[in-house]
């Protein structure tokens, strides 16, 4: 256990502390399990170190059987920048390059610890391509208020499951090539053979030059997160990044 780790968990009554928890045959070990003013519980957990998407998967499939999930993440190593959406708001946008990407996988409650202040996510957009950033917005708190609030979190915010927290975000298309390919991308499946894009192009751009219809599709692949590659030496592809 880190010290940042326990330096958390001491701000807690010892009871609250790694907890036990078995659904079945299943168990893990809270980090904390409050318990809420409406009876229900919140299940804390506290991540320093990277974590895998299938891990986030796992223990969210298991602890919101028993009650809400809240992530806590160790964020004072993360490239994000904090700015407020009004004077005197607790209210804060955040981008974040590059972002951790196995933290997509969250969605239950994520707040993000930078050593002097929390910041707790309502509602973020992975990034999709180069020219759209992660980012999003939440409540920034210090540490003793976001610590008072866990007690009563669920009279404050509501988890809606139906609602992913990270939205993917794409960049509206501007061009009318951009806008062509933009769409001939979103309905291909995983693989896009570059000459019969290129054609296909042609067809609905007679009046476009080869070049900028090979740019614009470039750039719908880039927009969607598709990867350059080769395929039977002869034509291009994007495959899609998984």
């Amino acid at each position: 256990m880190t010290k940042w780790h326990l330096s958390w968990q001491e701000l807690f009554a010892i009871e609250y502390r790694e907890v036990v928890i078995c659904n079945g045959q299943q168990k893990h070990r809270a980090d904390l399990c409050l318990p809420q003013p409406d009876e229900s519980l919140l299940i804390v957990e506290f991540q320093h170190s990277p974590i895998s998407t299938d891990k986030i998967c796992e223990r969210e499939q298991f602890y919101t059987q028993i009650g809400y999930l809240l992530w806590v993440f160790d964020a004072r190593e993360f490239s994000i920048q904090l700015a407020p959406k009004s004077h005197n708001s607790d209210i804060y946008q955040f981008s974040w390059s590059p972002p951790r990407r196995s933290l997509w996988a969250i969605n239950s409650g994520l707040a993000l610890d930078f050593g002097h202040v929390i910041l707790l996510i309502a509602q973020a957009h992975q990034r999709h391509g180069k020219r759209t950033p992660c980012g999003g917005w939440g409540w920034l708190y210090h540490r003793s208020e976001f610590v008072n609030m866990l007690y009563k979190f669920t009279t404050h915010f509501t988890f809606d499951r139906s609602k992913s927290l990270w939205e993917i975000k794409i960049r509206g298309a501007t061009t009318p090539q951009l806008k062509a390919a933009t769409k001939l991308v979103s309905q291909a499946d995983s693989t896009i053979i570059e000459f019969d894009a290129l054609s296909e192009l042609k067809k609905q751009l007679p009046n476009v030059n080869q070049l900028a219809l090979r740019g614009a599709l470039a750039a719908a692949c880039l927009e969607a997160g598709y990867l350059k590659t080769r395929v039977l030496q002869q034509y291009s592809a994007w495959v899609k990044d998984i």
